[in-house]
């Protein structure tokens, strides 16, 4: 049963869940000057969403609560950002 369950992880593209990365970065900085300037800071911005992405997807047990943990995520960065003031 364990495995008829997981078997929507095999069926999702992995440019989706590239995609879905850019989306998550994208929340946290909406404006491309916001992004830092910086390589390495760069590419950890980029590993970070990427692990916050892949967390979620190991999490979900289905593709539609993988959306809505995603959904979730993107709503409560961009509102911990509202209310930072930036």
């Amino acid at each position: 049963m364990e495995v008829n369950r997981m078997a929507w992880r095999n069926q999702m593209p992995q440019e989706l869940r590239d995609h879905l990365v850019g989306k998550l970065i994208r929340a946290i900085f909406p404006q491309e000057s916001d992004l830092p300037q910086d390589q390495v800071e760069q590419m950890n911005v980029i590993e970070d969403a990427k692990t916050i992405e892949r967390e979620l997807f190991e999490t979900a047990t289905d593709r539609e609560q993988y959306y809505n943990l995603l959904a979730e995520k993107i709503y409560s960065i961009q509102r911990d950002i509202r209310q930072s003031g930036h």
